[in-house]
């Protein structure tokens, strides 16, 4: 049919929007690192709890501890990707973008860390040692990169104020958002403490990462759970 398909000189069609297509791209990908991260973190939590009651308690900690490590690697992940996008609208001020930029930095390398030391304690090297240390540095990165999704929020309200068909459900994703990271934050203190005794031998270091991969799990199933819904909200809004 006549004008079907029909480009410019430029190879575009006139009258489609070619940047809301790509944000509902990038949003879509989002929403797939989140509810990946949610499972990961479903899966470090239900380790733990197996864990604790004494289930193959070593290799199902270690295991956990390597599914936090990959939670924290799809976080970076789609940190950045996310970042990547908000930075080209040029709405982000320099000491915002160092922030994201060193949250997402540890996030991953505390990840690539956490994933070795689980490796290592599968092999049989110093479980109770090296899972005292995962906890502990998952700790410090949950506690440091906990003001990332907060930033890339200021960005997106900043450069799209209207973001969302509906103002209410808009308002509540980004309160869920809000929320998440102050639960990430409260876990990665509660699991650097927790790392911390385990390193110090007061009481058994085994239960103390257990615990502190469970309060991480469940951190990463709040965030991943609140930051899909959030994405769901701007795919809406971009369709």
């Amino acid at each position: 049919m006549a004008g079907v398909g029909r480009t410019d000189d430029s190879g575009m069609e006139p009258g489609r929007d070619y940047r809301r297509e790509e944000l509902w791209t990038t949003e879509r990908s989002l929403y797939d690192w989140n509810v990946v991260g949610a499972l990961l973190g479903i899966t470090a939590a239900a380790l733990a709890v197996l864990g604790l009651a004494n289930v193959l308690p070593v290799y199902l900690a270690a295991i956990a501890c390597i599914a936090i490590g990959a939670a924290l690697l799809v976080d970076s992940a789609g940190g950045a990707l996310r970042y990547q996008r908000l930075a080209v609208l040029a709405t982000a001020r320099d000491f915002e973008q160092a922030q994201v930029s060193g949250g997402l930095t540890i996030e991953a390398l505390s990840g690539v860390g956490g994933v070795a030391l689980g490796v290592l304690t599968l092999v049989g090297l110093a479980p109770s040692v090296l899972l005292s240390v995962a906890a502990l540095v998952y700790g410090a990165a949950f506690l440091m990169s906990g003001g990332v999704p907060l930033a890339l929020e200021t960005w997106v309200e900043r450069s799209e104020p209207s973001v969302g068909v509906e103002p209410r459900r808009g308002r509540v994703a980004h309160q869920a958002v809000n929320a998440a990271s102050g639960a990430r934050a409260l876990a990665g203190i509660a699991a650097a403490v927790l790392g911390l005794l385990g390193l110090a031998s007061v009481g058994p270091a085994l239960t103390l990462t257990l615990v502190a991969f469970l309060a991480l799990g469940g951190a990463a199933i709040l965030s991943g759970s609140a930051f899909s819904v959030r994405m769901g909200t701007l795919m809406e809004h971009h369709r």
